[in-house]
């Protein structure tokens, strides 16, 4: 008990303690608890969550995938709604929307699945909003709106890379070159398999 009650505190500094956190190592500490206690409903949701935080999106799709073909995880709300979210982060829109629905049916009152379909149409909205003040050249407006856009999920890492790269485009129109790359490597830390990044990146170089 002393071993997951260290354990347990490391993962609250490593995933809360401003300045001190380290998501992977989080993800480690929960992988260790898991050992012994493999069908916490809680450790698992937050092995996902920060395998998202630290911009492992193909560890957070095989891991959940995993756990939905437990017994013992798969009709549990939270891992659904976790399932869900990453699946519609994967581009799995319907199927995840169906699951996260599926989690609320179990549990009404599961914040999770609900801020997830919120989300899901505010991120769009919100992204076309700041897409149509690039195009009218508002490009200070659009790069708060991108902002915006940023704050909403932190666990969506593609839709946050694509963000990015807008955001650096604005800078880079603005001629704000450092702050145009530095947005451009969040970016492909994110989603380091994103092509056009990279070109953008060589351009600003």
């Amino acid at each position: 008990m002393d071993t997951v009650n260290h354990q347990n505190e490391k993962i609250e500094q490593y995933g809360n303690t401003p300045g001190e956190q380290d998501f992977e190592k989080a993800v480690n500490y929960c992988s260790s608890i898991l050992q012994n206690c493999t069908h916490s409903v809680k450790y698992n949701a937050l092995k996902v969550q920060y395998l998202l935080l630290s911009c492992q999106m193909k560890e957070a799709n095989k891991f959940t995938n995993e756990l939905m073909n437990r017994a013992s995880m798969q009709d549990e709300p939270l891992i659904m709604a976790w399932r869900g979210r990453v699946m519609i982060y994967s581009g799995n829109t319907n199927t995840g929307k169906t699951m996260l629905q599926n989690a609320l049916q179990r549990q009404p009152d599961l914040k999770e699945a609900a801020i997830a379909i919120k989300m899901m149409r505010t991120s769009e909205v919100m992204k076309e909003q700041a897409g149509e003040l690039f195009k009218a050249n508002k490009i200070d407006e659009a790069i708060k709106k991108f902002d915006e856009c940023l704050a909403l999920d932190p666990y969506n890492l593609n839709y946050n890379s694509t963000i990015l790269l807008n955001k650096a485009i604005a800078l880079n129109k603005q001629g704000k070159n450092d702050d145009a790359l530095a947005c451009l490597n969040r970016c492909l830390k994110m989603n380091p398999e994103y092509a056009k990044a990279y070109v953008k990146r060589g351009e600003v170089h």
